[in-house]
């Protein structure tokens, strides 16, 4: 969960400053698309998990 995490926050500082000379309607429009894209990706790890668990559990 850690390496995520960097990995994000590496990703988002670089789009930052790649974004910095855009204009803020764009800057913020990217905004929203990371946090879409954050929040598919945080499913997709619950899903994940919940399937392991479920395994788990059987065993």
């Amino acid at each position: 969960m850690l390496v995520v995490e960097r990995l994000l926050v590496s990703s988002k500082l670089h789009k930052f400053r790649r974004n910095r000379t855009i204009s803020s309607r764009s800057d913020r429009l990217s905004f929203c698309d990371s946090l879409y894209v954050r929040l598919k990706f945080l499913k997709i790890i619950g899903h994940f998990s919940y399937q392991l668990s479920v395994i788990s559990y059987q065993l």
